[in-house]
């Protein structure tokens, strides 16, 4: 004789029970880019927090907010706003660092080929080579160095 065992299906809902909890899944949900994904978190931290409850705080009607937060509605930039704010997080805008790994090696390459590009364009210097004293010997040399380091100090 088996068992057959059955699987509950998850709801995220159960375990949104704090500010920062909430906050971090909106974040995670906003992070993916995706509505759908971003209408599915708000669902779930209102009914989580009730859906009555949050539609008055937000002041829309509980139709309208169930309406606002299906797959695939498209709610206005202001109810998103006032549901936010009912939910008690505020959306907050960041820079988009670091740049993802196709982008920062585009960004390499582009730089990379500017930098040569450039380079091609501006003709070589030759350094100019100290002059040794013409007598040749070690000594002579040696002045040359401290000559240079001399004006290098004179320079700073």
């Amino acid at each position: 004789m088996s068992k057959t065992t059955g699987i509950t299906p998850f709801d995220a809902s159960e375990y949104l029970d704090n500010e920062e909890t909430i906050a971090a899944y909106l974040t995670d949900a906003l992070a993916s880019g995706n509505e759908d994904v971003v209408l599915a978190a708000f669902r779930d931290v209102a009914k989580a927090r009730g859906m009555a409850r949050v539609a008055a705080d937000a002041g829309v009607q509980r139709e309208s907010l169930y309406k606002s937060l299906n797959e695939g509605a498209k709610p206005r930039f202001e109810t998103i706003m006032k549901v936010a704010g009912a939910l008690g997080v505020r959306l907050v805008f960041q820079a988009n660092y670091p740049p993802l790994p196709e982008e920062a090696k585009r960004d390499a390459r582009a730089m990379k080929k500017a930098k040569s590009e450039s380079a091609a364009r501006k003709p070589r210097q030759k350094a100019k080579a100290p002059q040794a004293a013409k007598t040749g010997k070690a000594g002579a040399a040696r002045s040359t160095r401290k000559t240079d380091r001399e004006s290098k100090h004179a320079l700073a």
